[in-house]
């Protein structure tokens, strides 16, 4: 026996060895095979791609298309929309309706900036580049001053801190030499821009320590997006210190980079376009947590928006979402996600945009379905030294605009394509921003076959060492079942004979371990069947206890901690006045909301399950309290909404004594004032109002046999509902509130 064991283990050793050198040596020769059918199959893709695209793309509508202005960034103000270029340096003054632009020089240019947004009377824009410290930090000579004094004509406070730092320039004239040294040694900061729609006067806000992709303004403070959320807080033109809310680290495959923000309609969250998902995110202003998104479609259709959305801005006059795309202005219906573009103005010559449209769809489309990562035309400026983009069909935040310059000066492959008019196949290549690219350049030609442009396609290397590598895996599957394959057929007799033993041990561990119920199954021989249905019936006798005792456990603990629940949401209504409610059906349950300006008391059903009534004075809890702190003189308004969910609310304005109601059923009502004096109002279903001065007690009656109580309630307040159950019966139902 001891010698059948070391040969069947020689055995498997070797061939397992063996198996595997062979394994490793085909995975080798079928992954250089792979590698080289691969590398053909992209080469194949990015001529075709290149092709196509110098095919109908005329050089005639690719010297049309340099002239577009494509618009990066925009915001409203008034029914007024103002654009800033992702190339030209100007303010752009659009009219939406109007559909007519015009051009505002800027007295400080050129600024590279993406998104903007309109607060206090300025415009701010994002700069997503750093400046030297010193250039946020110096404070303003006197004559910007003045200028800046002009600017901001009409507001005071902002005047005056302005006026200030123009004189506090003499002041630190002496320390100049020292703060210079710090300065040197500080890290650079990036830069939130001041633009002043009248006059075009402009220049560096404050710096923050994060790039700045992103920005809006909301309730008095300036909101930036790029690796994290910021907000600087903005007073009378003064920017405050920043505060970092969160790293927006969204656990997505593709990254996500905001590239546009705006407040909401509402003025309670912060819109953001996610450009790499064509969606719109809801962000929380105070912690920066997505609350929901919204995938953005063409419009009329349920396909996705071709074309990346890098701004968005409320116009409150119309009640409109706008956000620009690559190829036009468009209205965004927060709803539906419904994108509709509007044409033909904002974005330069009409004739430009259009043609731009027309030529980048298709490319958009070819790049799909080929699976390249990069398709795009371009031509040489500056003798045919650099290179600046044209057609991109990349539409996400890393979209190159018309005119955006490359960083990397043109290579004499890429002029030889241009003069020479030849086509160009590169091989793996590095690039300081785009990583390793394997490329095709093709020459597009106009009318007289000069070249004017040239398109090319770039694939990601990433992308092909993935396809190989898949390739490998799949190879390397292929060997490894084969290998299991071998050893199963090795083990195939043995394990025939010793299985059955085998199985009736591991049930036998498994009942003495705790897991009952398993059904044991062993054909062979007769004696190990009769074994196997007696430990079959022994595991599913002790389940069905163990199952039992569990069951009673878990529901008198869920009972306990749904009580627990319960009690603690009820803790959390904290209230000094004494509010007592009577139900004698005891089917309905109060909340209560009290601070120093307003006590809010409702009445809610109580079904069977008194966990969900708790929830939903929870809530009506937060909504009050956010409500009542926020937009008091709206919380009627707003409640109404909830009225199906509760029977009865009344809002008591402890300074004033007046008195607001929301109810579902007739009722009388009794506020009782300083003066020990009460009067009866008998209200019927809806909305109420009743000014009581000097209110020190409010008691409801909803019995069915209502009598008029003024009378027992002169003088001071005190308790009186639980005496009126008393004699009501079944159908008595009331509450009091004593301040």
């Amino acid at each position: 026996m001891n010698v059948q064991l070391k040969l069947r283990s020689f055995y498997f050793l070797v061939i397992t060895v063996g198996l595997v050198a062979i394994t490793i040596f085909l995975g080798r020769v079928v992954y250089s095979d792979l590698y080289r059918k691969i590398l053909l199959t992209f080469d194949q893709k990015l001529l075709s791609a290149s092709t196509v695209v110098a095919a109908f793309v005329s050089g005639e509508d690719h010297e049309e298309i340099v002239n577009l202005k494509q618009v990066r960034g925009i915001t409203m103000n008034g029914g007024q929309m103002y654009g800033r270029y992702a190339v030209a340096t100007d303010l752009e003054i659009i009219n939406p309706v109007g559909r007519f632009a015009r051009d505002l020089p800027l007295s400080e240019e050129p600024y590279y900036t993406t998104d903007i947004t309109f607060g206090q009377g300025m415009i701010y824009a994002a700069g997503p580049e750093p400046v030297p410290a010193e250039e946020v930090e110096e404070p303003a000579p006197e004559e910007e001053a003045v200028g800046a004094t002009e600017q901001v004509e009409g507001n005071d406070a902002a005047v005056e801190s302005i006026e200030s730092g123009a004189a506090d320039t003499a002041d630190t004239a002496d320390t100049a030499d020292t703060a210079e040294e710090e300065i040197e040694e500080a890290e650079p900061e990036y830069p939130i821009y001041y633009i002043d729609p009248r006059n075009g006067n402009s220049g560096v806000l404050t710096g923050i320590g994060d790039a700045c992709q992103a920005i809006a303004y909301l309730n008095n403070s300036l909101y930036c997006a790029g690796s994290q959320l910021v907000r600087v807080p903005l007073e009378n033109g003064e920017a405050g210190e920043p505060e970092i809310i969160r790293d927006l680290d969204f656990a997505t495959e593709e990254p996500t980079v905001i590239t546009g923000l705006t407040a909401s309609a509402e003025g309670t969250a912060l819109l953001a376009t996610d450009t790499n998902h064509f969606q719109i995110l809801f962000l929380e202003p105070s912690t920066g947590e997505v609350q929901r998104s919204l995938k953005l479609r063409s419009a009329g259709t349920e396909k996705a928006y071709p074309f990346g959305i890098f701004s968005i801005a409320y116009d409150e006059i119309t009640g409109t979402y706008y956000g620009v795309s690559t190829v036009a202005i468009v209205r965004i219906d927060m709803k539906t996600g419904e994108v509709r573009e509007v044409s033909g103005f904002g974005f330069g010559p009409p004739k430009s945009q259009s043609i731009y449209r027309e030529l980048v769809a298709p490319m958009i489309r070819v790049r799909i379905g080929t699976k390249i990562t990069y398709l795009y035309s371009a031509i040489l400026v500056d003798r045919e030294t650099h290179i600046n983009y044209a057609l991109d069909s990349t539409q996400s935040d890393i979209h190159s605009f018309v005119g955006i310059a490359d960083s990397n000066p043109a290579e004499d492959n890429i002029r030889d394509v241009i003069l020479k008019r030849e086509i160009y196949l590169s091989d793996i290549q590095p690039w300081e921003d785009w990583g390793l690219l394997k490329s095709s350049y093709v020459p597009i030609l106009n009318r007289e076959g000069d070249a004017v442009a040239y398109a090319g396609a770039d694939v990601d290397i990433t992308i092909i060492e993935s396809r190989t590598r898949l390739a490998l895996l799949q190879v390397v599957i292929i060997g490894v079942v084969a290998l299991a394959a071998g050893l199963a057929i090795a083990y195939f007799i043995t394990e025939r004979l010793t299985r059955p033993i085998h199985v009736l041990k591991q049930s036998a561990l498994q009942v003495a371990a705790g897991e009952f119920g398993n059904e044991i199954h062993v054909s062979n021989p007769a004696e190990l069947t009769r074994l196997s249905g007696s430990l079959t019936r022994l595991s599913r006798s002790l389940q069905e206890t163990v199952t039992s005792l569990t069951g009673e456990n878990y529901r008198l603990e869920e009972k306990r901690r749904r009580n627990e629940l319960i009690n603690l949401i009820y803790s959390l209504m904290k209230h000094k006045s004494t509010v007592d409610f009577v139900d004698a059906a005891k089917s309905r349950s109060q909340g209560i909301y009290e601070d120093a300006r307003y006590l809010a008391v409702w009445i809610v059903p109580e079904g069977e399950d008194k966990l969900d009534c708790a929830r939903l004075n929870s809530d009506l809890f937060r909504i009050t309290r956010r409500l009542l702190q926020q937009s008091s003189e709206h919380y009627i308004e707003s409640m109404e909404t909830f009225l199906g969910a509760m029977d009865f609310l009344i809002l008591l304005h402890k300074g004033s004594g007046q008195l607001e109601i929301l109810n579902s059923a007739e009722l009388d009502l009794y506020p009782v004032n300083d003066k020990k004096k009460s009067q009866r109002h008998t209200l019927k279903p809806g909305k109420h109002s009743i000014e009581s001065n000097g209110t020190v007690a409010v008691y409801v009656d909803w019995s069915e046999d209502r009598k008029d109580r003024a009378a027992s309630l002169q003088g001071a307040a005190r308790p009186r509902v639980r005496e009126w159950a008393e004699t009501s019966g079944r159908s008595g139902r009331f509450l009091e509130v004593i301040l």
